[in-house]
């Protein structure tokens, strides 16, 4: 999990650092590309999420709601 929280950490610094440029008036290209950067990180955070899930919670499921688990993230990823 520290991993985890340490990719949000780094999230929430590029957010502020959007906010920055967004007030400073920085060029568009400049925030779209820290947009950019910012969902990737998300994205493997995401992706880190599911892997802890099924190493550490699954065994402990049904292998229907595993599944069902699985399929809800799947189909907003």
């Amino acid at each position: 999990m520290e991993k985890i929280l340490s990719k949000i950490a780094r999230v929430e610094g590029q957010l502020k650092g959007i906010k920055e440029m967004i007030e400073q008036g920085r060029e568009c290209s400049e925030i779209l590309t820290q947009l950019m950067a910012t969902r990737a990180a998300l994205e493997s955070i995401a992706v880190d999420l599911v892997d802890e899930y099924i190493e550490q919670c699954a065994h402990d499921l049904e292998r229907e709601k595993l599944l069902q688990t699985l399929k809800i993230f799947l189909r907003r990823w």
